[in-house]
């Protein structure tokens, strides 16, 4: 167990200090997003869930992406976090196992430095808007799905 969490430890320094870069405050914070619908049959509804948190080490910046549906955690991924003032891109670093202090290996349909999502800050009636514009993590969702909570 030692070993995993060195090797979680590692893995996410890698990530931070491939983004040793200048980071706009601004987009560091918490998100979540919620979409809720029937499944295929319309015998049961769900209630499916992403969050993004935030993280830094001495070389920079990480993001941790959970997702699930209802009150099961389906994965965990770290990202690389990319950013100018309007858009922040998040890309794959690596998986996570979804229970903590796991020792089963986890894995993952994508490759280091796939662009999974951007938010893309707008202004629409005064207010700042936050898009979500899907890359390889495809989700059937409005264009505002995440939330600042932080």
């Amino acid at each position: 167990m030692k070993r995993l969490l060195f090797i979680a430890f590692m893995t996410i320094a890698a990530a931070v200090a491939a983004n040793a870069q200048s980071f706009p405050l601004s987009w560091v914070a918490t998100y979540e997003g919620i979409a809720s619908g029937m499944n295929a049959a319309e015998t049961r509804s769900y209630s499916s869930w992403a969050k993004i948190e935030f993280g830094e080490t001495e070389g920079g910046r990480y993001v941790t992406y959970t997702e699930g549906e209802n009150s099961d955690t389906l994965s965990k991924l770290i990202l690389t976090p990319k950013a100018t003032a309007t858009t922040l891109s998040l890309y794959f670093e690596n998986c996570m196992p979804v229970e903590y202090g796991s020792s089963e290996p986890c894995t993952s349909e994508f490759k280091k430095g796939d662009l999974l999502f951007k938010l893309v800050k707008t202004k629409a009636a005064g207010k700042t808007v936050i898009h979500t514009v899907w890359g390889k993590l495809k989700k059937d969702t409005t264009k505002v799905f995440f939330k600042k909570t932080t």
